[in-house]
């Protein structure tokens, strides 16, 4: 009887060995899965943040580009509204940079401008252009932009559009490109 008892406590201590062996390694197994699901919500969370902080930044950069380009827009507005002679320079200037890439220069060009535009400089814009680049026609014509100058060239059969509108559709990926290497590269750790 006293063997029999023994081999059962042999028999019980192997079976409780066994499962405590077993307990262990699930143990591990749920610490191990544990730890990788730690890990996983980790980087699922940095990943959340970097993607609000991204889009933040982007909101960020679109508001102070709006501001920007609203701020010239209304600059640029301003000027064309008033009668002076900075505005008049900045037509002739405008002219000027249109014909610099002739090879000869123009006998005559048709100048388009806004009504307002025309009715405050119809005569000195013509003298003035002739005075600075030496073209002797200038023919003014009504055309509805807000401001500046489409400038065309027609023995050349060249158009140059310098107007407020066209200035801004070119300046604003300018400014966009400058917002976002002085302002935002240095957050986004050197690139977009």
């Amino acid at each position: 009887a006293e063997q029999i008892v023994a081999r059962a406590r042999q028999e019980a201590e192997k079976i409780i060995s066994q499962a405590e062996e077993q307990a262990k390694v699930r143990e591990e197994e749920l610490v191990h899965a544990g730890m990788e699901e730690v890990t996983r919500l980790r980087r699922q969370i940095v990943s959340q943040a970097q993607l609000r902080l991204k889009e933040e930044l982007l909101r960020e950069k679109a508001e102070i580009l709006g501001r920007i380009v609203g701020e010239i827009r209304d600059r640029l507005t301003t000027m064309c509204a008033k009668d002076g002679k900075e505005y008049l320079d900045v037509l002739v200037g405008l002219v000027e940079a249109a014909i610099s890439g002739e090879e000869k220069l123009p006998k005559r060009l048709i100048l388009h401008l806004s009504p307002q535009d025309i009715a405050r400089y119809e005569k000195e814009l013509p003298t003035a252009i002739t005075a600075r680049t030496g073209v002797k026609q200038v023919e003014l014509v009504p055309e509805p932009i807000r401001g500046g100058v489409i400038v065309e060239i027609p023995e050349s059969h060249v158009e140059v559009d310098s107007s407020v509108s066209r200035l801004l559709q070119e300046f604003t990926p300018k400014v966009e490109a400058l917002v976002t290497r002085e302002i935002f590269a240095p957050l986004n750790g050197g690139g977009e």
